[in-house]
């Protein structure tokens, strides 16, 4: 009796067909795609703000490297990190972006010229 109720749970029966579903969508290859307009000019891009960052990041750990840097106020100390922060919230950001449209337009390109 315990198992037909197990097995006849509604609930764990749809609970079960959702992951299954999520998972074979997970493993289907979408359609290669051409890059819109705005998302190659948007991969165009992307080199030179990543690269503008990561400049950003090197200045400020410089600037964090120096021997009286902690020694001031924290005031001046906090804006510093939570800049360095950001930058490399963003930078990590910016670095996916441009492999998702690197993977998108290299996808497109391998549909169009089979081996």
């Amino acid at each position: 009796g315990r198992e037909l109720a197990e097995m006849d749970d509604p609930a764990k029966r749809r609970r079960q067909e959702r992951e299954e579903a999520k998972a074979a969508a997970a493993t289907a290859s979408p359609a290669a795609e051409k890059l819109k307009y705005h998302e190659q000019r948007e991969l165009d891009a992307l080199p030179g703000r990543i690269e503008a960052l990561e400049t950003q990041i090197a200045g400020l750990e410089e600037r964090m490297a120096e021997p009286d840097f902690y020694a001031g106020a924290h005031g001046t100390i906090q804006p510093v990190l939570d800049e360095l922060a950001d930058a490399r919230e963003t930078l990590e950001q910016l670095v996916e972006r441009w492999s998702e449209l690197e993977e998108k337009q290299d996808a497109w390109r391998a549909a169009r010229n089979p081996p």
